[in-house]
């Protein structure tokens, strides 16, 4: 996992989301956002609901990644398509 510093400078190039099965047309929440260096992306997780059951439904845990290889393999996924639901 990478450190927010890491984002200073890089610029958001794609927002994407796993593709929702429950809907007529394509549709994804927010759980990923690339970043302009090619390798740079952030995870967002739903929190246990167990665990945080006085938090929102829409918390989530953030993560930031750094690795080209699974930054390359989630941009090309088909089932990984452009964000159109708000978390």
């Amino acid at each position: 996992m990478t450190s927010f510093t890491k984002l200073i400078g890089l610029e958001v190039v794609a927002i994407k989301g796993r593709q929702l099965k429950s809907y007529k047309k394509p549709s994804a929440e927010v759980n990923y956002v690339f970043f302009s260096d090619g390798e740079t992306y952030m995870e967002f997780d739903e929190q246990d609901y167990y665990s945080y059951h006085d938090c929102a439904s829409s918390a989530r845990h953030i993560n930031i990644y750094t690795s080209k290889e699974a930054y390359e393999n989630l941009m090309k996924d088909p089932n990984i398509i452009d964000a159109n639901i708000d978390i």
